[in-house]
């Protein structure tokens, strides 16, 4: 009876403590580079819903055609994406190693933040120490999402390396800033051979 009472209160504590959270957008965020980049951007990320997690949320308004930021974070090729996240191929000892350090680091690897490039590489920001605030946008459908990528690399004769993430229409305070991740995404993150 003891035990259960504690499993109870336990739940009720997290539940409340997540309640709390997302009504007063109240978090203890970890110092990394994509928490500093979303503070110098004027972005706040705060759990976005118990479903999707965090998110990223306008402390202004934006105004559309706004670049609001890249999606930063480490280039991989297509064969690296299939040795460590995919398994559809063995990793070598720069992969296990590139994987020892993430773990080390505290830092996932589900493949759940890449963004494939137009040249066949990718963009990995699931490391919170070297990707920007964009990876805590989260999906909307291509008619609710605001927020959209551009993958052009030379733009008035600059190149530029990363996708960049533009308001696509008028987002007032508060607003969650969410893009569409693209059919892929929801079918496993694969490469279509």
């Amino acid at each position: 009876m003891r035990a259960f009472i504690f499993s109870l209160l336990c739940i009720v504590y997290i539940e409340l403590v997540v309640a709390l959270s997302v009504s007063n957008s109240l978090i203890n965020v970890p110092e990394n580079f994509s928490y500093e980049s979303a503070n110098e951007a004027g972005i706040k990320v705060r759990i976005a819903s118990t479903a999707k997690g965090l998110g990223a949320f306008a402390t202004s308004h934006i105004s559309l055609g706004t670049l609001l930021g890249e999606y930063r974070g480490e280039t991989l090729t297509a064969d690296e994406v299939k040795a460590r996240f995919w398994g559809k191929r063995k990793p070598d000892s720069h992969d296990e190693a590139w994987i020892s350090s993430r773990e080390k680091r505290g830092q996932d690897t589900t493949g759940n933040y890449l963004l494939e490039m137009p040249h066949g590489g990718f963009v990995d920001a699931e490391d919170q120490d070297v990707s920007t605030w964009c990876r805590f946008m989260n999906h909307a459908d291509e008619n609710s999402c605001n927020v959209m990528p551009f993958m052009q690399s030379e733009i008035g004769g600059k190149i530029h390396t990363w996708p960049r993430m533009y308001a696509i229409h008028d987002i007032e305070i508060g607003q969650e800033l969410c893009w569409d991740y693209g059919e892929y995404f929801f079918i496993g993150n694969r490469i279509q051979e």
